[in-house]
């Protein structure tokens, strides 16, 4: 069993893993394999800027995603924390 100190260490490395694997720069391609492998199928994203939310499978963001790239809509993209907590109830975070 982890301590709560590696827990966090734990979710601040796959935290990291997500941004990275979604970031990319100009000339670059994003790494959608390791997204996915970092997601369960069931899994949810959720989008709370429109109105209603927009919630999304990781295959319904990869599929976005991917036509956005292959259009030339994103040539390049950081996705990176502007502030950080984690709270930890359990088996919740």
């Amino acid at each position: 069993m982890m301590t709560e100190k590696e827990t966090r260490q734990e979710l601040d490395k796959l935290t990291g893993q997500l941004y990275q694997s979604i970031s990319f720069r100009k000339g670059e391609r994003p790494d959608l394999e390791q997204f996915r492998s970092l997601m369960t199928p069931d899994g949810r994203l959720v989008n709370n800027n429109p109105e209603p939310p927009m919630i999304l499978t990781p295959e319904q963001f990869i599929k976005i995603y991917q036509s956005r790239l292959d259009s030339g809509g994103l040539a390049e993209f950081e996705e990176r924390e502007l502030s950080h907590r984690t709270e930890l109830f359990c088996k919740i975070a």
